[in-house]
């Protein structure tokens, strides 16, 4: 039937794009975004077309045009925000107003889905980090913290703590941390501890660095990501013997990896 006509008009579109053709690619979502209106998809999709070939000014018309038919889809709110942040090459003032107006717009009772509120607010907060707006960036993580689902607390405390790091407050980036290993679920502890140590790294400590890579070997030693970022450290730090040390004993531990 006609469901399956579009559906199959999509895979054709997305076929083109891969192939590079994107002349062809761009009419078949240009038709489908016109009789199609209500799916989602097919505007992420479109979206991501402009964004792969550089057209910015195109996928952020696509994607608020989405937002306006579908305000509840959740990719459409994320890929937003990435276009808008991808865009303060030329203008980051403009950026950072944007991605305010995409979280207050995200807030709102016809917009993004309750449960995908926190994750809102901790892109927003990252975007706003790195484009140097640690203030409203801290302010923005502790409110996602506030909504985040406890089994994903972990990540939000993450997100705090790589603000912090920006901001140079490491004494704040280590309890965070220590609180984010505490709530994590035990497979993703590793992850914690790696980006405490980048954090340290981050601030030009090293060797305290060395130490938390050290210490969690000996204590989650069975996570081969805690073992790859203590080689790669001491890569970094110059020192190619320890490196190989590590190395060889990571390979003895997690042969499959």
């Amino acid at each position: 039937g006609a469901d399956r006509a579009w559906r199959v008009m999509l895979e054709g579109a997305l076929v083109e794009s891969r192939a590079g053709n994107l002349y062809s690619a761009k009419k078949v979502f240009n038709y489908l975004l016109r009789t199609v209106p209500w799916y989602g998809p097919i505007y992420l999709e479109a979206t991501c077309l402009y964004e792969r070939n550089g057209d910015l000014a195109n996928a952020e018309k696509i994607v608020n045009k989405g937002l306006k038919e579908i305000a509840r889809y959740g990719p459409l709110w994320f890929a937003a925000i990435r276009i808008v942040e991808k865009m303060a090459e030329t203008d980051p003032h403009r950026a950072v107003q944007q991605v305010r107006r995409l979280v207050e717009r995200a807030l709102r009772k016809d917009g993004v889905s309750k449960e995908l509120t926190w994750k809102i607010l901790f892109e927003a907060a990252q975007v706003e980090a790195r484009l140097g707006h640690v203030d409203s960036a801290r302010q923005a993580a502790y409110s996602s913290l506030l909504l985040v689902p406890d089994n994903l607390r972990w990540k939000a405390l993450l997100g705090l703590s790589r603000i912090e790091t920006r901001a140079g407050r490491i004494d704040v980036v280590d309890q965070i941390s220590h609180l984010a290993q505490k709530v994590a679920p035990s497979k993703m502890v590793g992850v914690v501890i790696v980006d405490r140590a980048r954090s340290f790294e981050a601030i030009g400590d090293r060797n305290k660095a060395s130490e938390v890579l050290r210490s969690a070997r000996h204590s989650c030693g069975q996570d081969w990501k805690v073992w790859l970022e203590s080689v790669l450290v001491e890569l970094r730090q110059g020192n190619w013997h320890g490196a190989r040390e590590l190395a060889a004993e990571g390979v003895k531990r997690h042969p499959g990896t």
